[in-house]
């Protein structure tokens, strides 16, 4: 009996004092994010608050351009992507991919201007300001130019700038004249006293900023472990979307944002275009899918099923009820 007692004490003992050892059967996960900001927060909030832990993941973010996050899933160095377009344009493209969260159903990006200009249309003559050429940001742009009646490339110059960071710069130096903006980019930019010309989602609603991707194979091998990860992204949507002042605190934490006031403004604006549950529709994803089609030059028609997997999405929301 006394041994008994010993040896349970001992238990006790070592739970007590080595918490971290109940933790050691974790499994280490890696997810590539293309910036810090609104799309990495949620992740950085599950985190915090232990909501990787409870479903037995560890996951580590690793700063990565999109298109080399895709590289990175089908060569395993990462199990989990980010980086939402990249990730349709590679499965429409025919590689073994799917987006099977989203995070924001529109595009967060708004096209700001050099103080002077009222509208698009005043960009006549003027050079705009691209991240590259081909992707999607260039196709948004060319499609709100477009829709004021000037010619890409004609009437206005387009140039490859950098990541949006460079493109801020780019606009405060007055070296271009606009450029599309992300989230808090263009409140950033705004309180500066530069022009907001018009939102990317009024000409184009239907594609997404920010998700989730995995590759066919892991969908495959580790359905339980995606499923538990979108479980634990969705308890920190809840409270993004709930708690006001843990979300502004997210924000500032996990998002890059120094500025109280900005971490504020921030936070109305990503939980007026943050998605409830992560799930699409029909008539979304085939919208999506004809938009990176145009970017990537083709007509081809694919099934949704290759380049989506929503099923995952509504399996975490049926085991977190």
């Amino acid at each position: 009996m006394r041994t008994n007692l010993l040896a349970a004490l001992g238990v006790f003992l070592a739970v007590s004092l080595c918490p971290d050892d109940l933790f050691a059967q974790l499994k280490k996960v890696r997810l590539s994010i293309p910036s810090i900001g609104t799309n990495s927060m949620l992740f950085g909030l599950a985190g915090e608050k232990g909501f990787f832990r409870e479903v037995g993941l560890e996951v580590e973010q690793i700063n990565m351009q999109g298109s080399l996050g895709v590289k990175a899933l089908i060569g395993g160095d990462v199990g989990y992507s980010a980086a939402s377009g990249s990730i349709i344009t590679a499965a429409l493209r025919g590689i073994d991919v799917k987006l099977v969260s989203i995070l924001s159903p529109a595009p967060v990006f708004r096209m700001i201007g050099q103080k002077q200009f009222k509208s698009i249309k005043d960009l006549r003559g003027k050079v705009v300001a691209l991240s590259s050429r081909g992707g999607t940001l260039d196709h948004l742009t060319r499609i709100m130019l477009e829709k004021n009646g000037l010619a890409p490339d004609k009437d206005v110059t387009l140039v490859v700038v950098g990541g949006q960071q460079v493109i801020w710069n780019a606009i405060r130096t007055d070296r271009v004249a606009a450029a599309l903006i992300n989230l808090p980019g263009y409140l950033i930019l705004g309180k500066e006293g530069f022009t907001d010309l018009g939102s990317a989602r009024d000409y184009f609603a239907y594609h997404p900023t920010g998700g989730l991707g995995v590759s066919g194979e892991k969908i495959a091998k580790d359905r339980d472990e995606v499923v538990a990860f979108l479980r634990a992204t969705l308890k920190a949507r809840k409270i993004y979307l709930t708690d006001r002042a843990e979300g502004i605190k997210a924000l500032i934490k996990h998002g890059g944002l120094t500025d109280p006031s900005l971490a504020i403004d921030t936070y109305e604006e990503y939980r007026r275009e943050l998605s409830p549950d992560g799930l699409a529709d029909d008539k979304w994803m085939k919208q999506a899918m004809e938009f990176i089609l145009k970017v990537i030059g083709t007509n081809e028609r694919v099934s949704p099923a290759k380049v989506f997997d929503f099923s995952l999405t509504r399996e975490a929301i049926g085991r977190a009820n």
